[in-house]
């Protein structure tokens, strides 16, 4: 590894456990590569799965240099999940990390609320498309009762439904840091945007906020989260079910 690289792409290398193993025992000598990003966009996979994240989480704890770690599309599972969350809860200089479309389910956010309540520096977690329901985002919502270093949330395509909605308004009436919320094809309705509706008026931190491809959402409920956010200072884009900014400067 080029001691001088500070971006480190391997993006659709077909690499396994055995393959990551290794690059993680690099990682812990190497302190220039800041940004690792080991995913798939294309048709060739990355499946590093549960062993190839344990070894990148053993680096993690060594290594003080890596700010970005993508890792989506890997089959990572909730041990995996945990892994990495168990590192992060020491490590201090990790500030994004997309775990996207691995199957970590509930178990995993479990893990990555854990990790959540006790580090300091993450801003950024993208959990997209992880089989998380309305109890995996309950975890995630409490942590956010307590983090004050996350600023974007990337849940989108997860099954969290209303509960899980409330669950996450009910944090942001007491955190102000979040500033970037995703939640579109969440299987929210009515009651969940009129919970994030309620608590729009008093949080002062929610700057972009993605409600689309929510479909049972009714027209009275658009009407009352257009209503609620007039008197918001902070809300900069809004969007609920096309393109269309619902936020009025």
């Amino acid at each position: 590894m080029d001691e001088g690289e500070t971006r480190l792409d391997l993006d659709s290398n077909e690499l396994d456990s055995f393959d990551v193993s290794y690059l993680a025992e690099a990682l812990t000598q190497n302190k220039t590569v800041t940004e690792l990003f080991i995913h798939i966009t294309l048709l060739q996979d990355n499946n590093m799965g549960d062993e190839g994240a344990r070894a990148l989480a053993t680096a993690l704890k060594k290594n003080n240099t890596i700010s970005s770690l993508w890792i989506n599309k890997n089959d990572v599972h909730v041990r995996g999940a945990k892994a990495i969350s168990d590192a992060l809860v020491t490590n201090t200089t990790l500030i994004e990390l997309n775990i996207r479309e691995n199957p970590i389910g509930d178990a995993g956010a479990q893990e990555l609320g854990n990790m959540l309540k006790q580090n300091e520096c993450l801003q950024t977690l993208r959990v997209a498309a992880c089989g998380i329901h309305a109890s995996g985002a309950a975890k995630i919502a409490d942590a956010l009762r307590e983090n004050r270093s996350l600023t974007h949330l990337a849940l989108y395509s997860n099954p969290i439904g209303n509960e899980g909605a409330m669950a996450i308004a009910k944090a942001l009436t007491v955190n102000h840091t979040l500033d970037h919320l995703r939640l579109y094809e969440t299987n929210i309705s009515d009651d969940g945007v009129i919970a994030l509706a309620n608590i729009l008026p008093a949080n002062n931190g929610i700057r972009y906020l993605n409600l689309m491809k929510n479909d049972s959402i009714s027209d009275l409920a658009v009407s009352y989260l257009q209503g609620s956010i007039k008197s918001n200072k902070t809300l900069r884009e809004l969007y609920v079910r096309g393109s269309t900014n619902l936020v009025v400067e």
